[in-house]
């Protein structure tokens, strides 16, 4: 994969704001390999939140400390995964002093939407700098129109009124396929520009790769 440079502009706000998010969709190898070359371009390493629940935080600290996973509870989108794991893993031996917040890890099926829930955990245990991980419509820092007439407020969204505007990262495939729903789902092609960061405006920004593979399911 090329090497990802990382805009002045991008740097710059994060550094002020102490706040970015990369929005990806879930199963993918390559984002892995992605996180780390932008995380390894900023001027300090950051502490993580990422969208993990309460039992996908207990089976990564079971995977740290060589137990036995219990798989049952884990989340079944393509999250959750082995190379998620690893990712992870490697990142805490490498920055022992980091932080993770598990953006699920007090989710209730109540009245306040599942995005508002995350922001409040965030801001919450926010500690600068921070760079979040996560689907990317949760990513996102506008309310999501969608075609069935249906509203999305993101949980960026929030955080953004909350501390202020900071750099998002859309990281999308151009073809290639995923490991969602407990299955392997192709990604049809697109012809999309890859390898650059994208600027959309807004502190938007767009990150394309040509080619997608499936995550290894944990067992």
């Amino acid at each position: 994969m090329k090497e990802i440079e990382i805009p002045k502009k991008i740097l710059d706000l994060y550094e002020k704001v102490g706040v970015m998010s990369l929005g990806e969709r879930h199963g993918i190898k390559e984002n892995y390999d992605i996180y780390q070359q932008i995380l390894n371009s900023l001027p300090q390493k950051p502490n993580l939140a990422i969208e993990f629940g309460y039992f996908d935080k207990i089976e990564f600290q079971n995977f740290l400390n060589n137990k036995k996973l219990d798989l049952k509870y884990i989340q079944g989108d393509g999250r959750v995964n082995l190379e998620y794991f690893n990712f992870l893993k490697n990142y805490l031996l490498d920055n022992q002093n980091t932080k993770i917040i598990y953006l699920d890890e007090e989710l209730e099926r109540n009245e306040i939407s599942r995005d508002e829930q995350q922001s409040i955990y965030f801001l919450k245990n926010f500690e600068r700098p921070m760079v979040i991980i996560c689907g990317e419509t949760h990513a996102r820092k506008e309310p999501i129109h969608w075609s069935e007439g249906n509203i999305q407020i993101p949980m960026c969204f929030y955080v953004k009124n909350a501390l202020g505007d900071f750099p998002n990262i859309r990281i999308m495939p151009a073809s290639g396929a995923c490991y969602y729903m407990n299955k392997i789902t192709e990604i049809p092609k697109d012809d999309k520009l890859c390898g650059i960061i994208i600027d959309k405006g807004d502190n938007i920004y767009e990150y394309n790769f040509e080619k997608a593979t499936p995550t290894t399911p944990l067992e």
